[in-house]
């Protein structure tokens, strides 16, 4: 079965890892795609680290199994709540 490339509006790449996490994506700009149009967005990595394209595979859940928050704001809240 053949997929029109219109139905894709934007490419996505995870990458999830033992002890980090990445992301990448190529959207559909003007109804073309470019493969060569590729956003890695950086995360908010602590001071220490300038630019970071991952960020720790750190999940934070409340009480309730709720999502709180992933990677270093994950970390960051736990520190404070420890």
């Amino acid at each position: 079965m053949a997929v029109s490339s219109d139905f894709y509006l934007l490419v996505l790449a995870i990458d999830f890892k033992t002890t980090s996490s990445g992301y990448a994506y190529s959207p559909k700009v003007e109804y073309k795609y470019d493969p060569l149009n590729i956003t890695v967005p950086s995360w908010d990595a602590p001071s220490s680290i300038q630019i970071s394209y991952r960020a720790p595979t750190t999940i934070l859940l409340d009480k309730d199994q709720n999502f709180v928050a992933f990677g270093y704001d994950a970390e960051n809240n736990y520190a404070e709540l420890a």
